[in-house]
């Protein structure tokens, strides 16, 4: 187990109420590992893209009303194998947890992947992978293949700054159609996300065009790193989309968009 201090703290409700069916990850993981080509490593890298892996977590202070206090630690679990390699324990689902039979009391945060891929990041020096469902089919994921998903990813999705036309009255407005699928995918998103607060749906329309795009506006610090979370939304909501559909995505911190979110509610 080992010590880690948080900067934004989730609450416990909202982060675990989503927990996803992770069931197409564990079939394209089982593809993977029978036949490694990279028509099953583009599958998996887009499956995990997708999926939310359990966290067991021990948290000091204890959290008040399901909200972790600002400041407070979390002890992680951790797998160490006879070579020395440490791998940070997750799960699946709640059915594989529930294999695990450590008794000590704990929480159970839900990480997206960019969020877990971030925590090792920052922990490297700590741990080397992660290990899934140890108790089930028990597949461990090093670093170095962390990074190289991450480089997948990123080249499967490309992001280009939205720019907004000047000439307009109101270049950007509070969306007034967005379809339920694509708000849950944006929620679910920044709850699983801890380094965003939340985010503005909104709308723009696009010089040449006639009707509007929609535009998310996310609100987190000006200090993380931008294209590690819009290229995390831009999976996050790509099931969501029609064909031909695209969004928009700025952060909370630009001129414009701090202008226009002024009232309108966060979700």
């Amino acid at each position: 187990m080992e010590k880690y201090n948080i900067k934004k703290a989730p609450k416990i409700k909202e982060n675990t109420g989503y927990i996803a069916d992770n069931s197409n990850f564990i079939e394209a993981f089982r593809a993977l590992k029978a036949d490694p080509t990279d028509v099953t490593r583009v599958r998996f890298a887009a499956e995990f893209g997708k999926a939310r892996l359990l966290i067991p977590v021990v948290i000091e202070p204890e959290p008040v009303n399901d909200v972790i206090q600002p400041g407070s630690s979390f002890t992680f679990f951790m797998l160490e194998t006879a070579a020395k390699v440490k791998y940070l324990i997750t799960f699946t689902s709640v059915e594989e947890l529930n294999k695990w039979d450590n008794k000590e009391k704990k929480q159970v945060l839900s990480y997206d992947f960019d969020s877990l891929h971030r925590l090792l990041q920052e922990r490297a020096t700590i741990y080397d992978g992660i290990i899934i469902d140890p108790k089930g089919d028990n597949f461990a994921i090093k670093n170095d293949f962390m990074k190289s998903l991450t480089e997948l990813m990123n080249n499967m999705v490309t992001i280009t700054p939205e720019k907004l036309p000047t000439d307009s009255e109101t270049p950007l407005e509070e969306a007034k159609n967005v379809s339920e699928e694509l708000k849950k995918a944006v929620k679910d998103y920044c709850i699983s996300n801890r380094v965003i607060n939340g985010a503005y749906i909104m709308q723009t329309v696009r010089k040449g065009n006639s009707e509007p795009t929609i535009i998310v506006v996310l609100d987190f610090d000006a200090g993380e790193d931008m294209r590690s979370v819009f290229d995390g939304l831009a999976r996050a909501v790509r099931p969501a989309l029609k064909n031909g559909e695209s969004i928009g995505m700025m952060p909370s911190f630009d001129k414009v968009a701090a202008k226009y979110i002024k009232g309108v509610e966060m979700i």
